[in-house]
């Protein structure tokens, strides 16, 4: 369930739009826009000195022509002259292997090499070009990352490096504020991961539960929001603890520790669900037609409800329901005269009787019978069974592996035409 069925089913009949918790609920487009005003320099840090280097690598000694010096280098770009020297020496030995150098012809190198300024000019190139699909909706048509491997945007958990690079990606995105809306607003796991609109998990689920929206329903969210937690008190008392915390994606324990936060009554225990005999039988009918999981399901209610609902009222337990044969077509009996079977047989005894005799037909008398005595109810006597016709394949096995081979008949020799026919 979204966030916005959420909402609808916590918002109390005839509320208006302008009730504090659908403004609330309406801010994750406020968080997005806020966090589009930013610019890139404030949200990812200027490239590193290894980004440098291969730009300057790229643009003077393969496209320029000009071989670089360390030290040189080293001093123009801030950075120390045995590092520089590290990533020329690596630079150049990737040139050897591959002229044209294509990981770091990809648009996710390129990122990591533009600056500040150059990451807010993509950024308005790319609304520029996207204008129309940006207008209609489909967003996700301009992202930055579309196209790239996705294992980049979900680094490992104390990797810095590899977390600021898929940020820049993020930093060059037309569409970082609907990306950013899309991810507020998704129901997600209690522990986010990757990068999303150029923040990690934890910073998302702090958007989340600073503005009311999080759509994972942690704790934090009902303990600091005393407005959501009414709402959702209300909606225990008509539905219960437990259907609340399903429809809030929590847990009926979090619903009790905000209630008790906030001060709010105890609610009563709610009557059991089959409260009178009659519900219990229609119920327990059910059961009995078509098996106890599949009224179980059809009820929505669990396994143990219906137990605790049939023992309450003396009702007995209905047997298991078993899945007979499928039934025979009558045409396909027609159409087989061969098949002996006797009239007045029942559906699952003629659908019986066929598969039998189509065992026989497949597989042969001696398999059918040899599986059957494997079937038998005694364990040690399925067991010895098992265990003898393991042996007998041995066996076979092992007299196919001695058997002598029948050998190339006697060679007969070509006339030599030199001499003649043969008499």
């Amino acid at each position: 369930m979204s966030l916005r069925d959420r909402v609808e089913a916590l918002e109390a009949p005839g509320a208006g739009p302008g009730s504090p918790w659908a403004a609330r609920a309406g801010g994750w487009g406020m968080l997005a826009a806020a966090l589009e005003a930013l610019p890139a320099a404030a949200l990812v840090p200027p490239p590193t000195v290894a980004a440098r280097v291969e730009r300057a690598f790229l643009d003077r000694e393969v496209d320029g022509s000009q071989r670089l010096g360390a030290a040189a280098l080293a001093r123009e770009l801030g950075g120390s002259a045995s590092r520089t020297g590290a990533v020329l020496a690596r630079l150049r030995a990737l040139r050897q292997q591959d002229p044209g150098l294509a990981p770091l012809r990809t648009r996710f190198a390129a990122v990591q090499r533009l600056s500040a300024a150059e990451l807010e000019q993509a950024r308005e190139e790319a609304r520029t070009k996207h204008a129309d699909a940006i207008e209609v909706g489909a967003w996700w048509r301009a992202a930055a990352c579309r196209g790239m491997d996705t294992e980049l945007f979900f680094p490992a958990r104390r990797d810095a490096a590899a977390a600021a690079r898929a940020k820049r990606v993020c930093a060059a995105c037309p569409v970082r504020a609907a990306c950013l809306a899309a991810e507020l607003a998704a129901p997600v796991g209690r522990a986010p991961e990757g990068i999303v609109a150029g923040l990690v998990g934890w910073q998302r689920t702090r958007l989340r539960v600073a503005g009311g929206i999080a759509a994972n329903a942690g704790a934090g969210r009902l303990l600091a929001d005393r407005d959501l937690t009414v709402r959702a008190h209300r909606r225990a008392r008509e539905l219960g603890v437990a259907p609340a915390a399903a429809e809030l994606a929590t847990t009926a324990r979090t619903l009790l520790r905000a209630f008790d936060r906030w001060g709010l009554p105890v609610l009563p225990p709610r009557p059991p669900r089959f409260a009178t005999l009659e519900q219990a039988g229609e119920a327990h009918a059910l059961a009995r037609r078509v098996g106890i999981d599949a009224a179980a399901r059809r009820l929505g209610v669990g396994y143990r409800t219906l137990r605790q609902a049939f023992a309450r009222h003396g009702l007995t337990w209905p047997p298991p329901r078993r899945a007979g044969a499928r039934p025979v077509d009558p045409a396909f009996v027609a159409l087989n005269p061969g098949l002996l079977v006797p009239r007045g047989l029942s559906g699952e005894a003629l659908a019986a009787r066929v598969r039998r005799q189509e065992a026989f037909d497949v597989l042969g008398a001696r398999v059918v019978y040899a599986l059957g005595d494997e079937n038998r109810t005694r364990p040690q006597a399925r067991a010895w069974f098992v265990a003898q016709r393991a042996r007998a394949a041995r066996r076979q096995a092992l007299a196919a592996r001695l058997a002598p081979r029948p050998g190339p008949g006697p060679a007969t020799t070509p006339p030599d035409p030199q001499k003649g026919a043969l008499p």
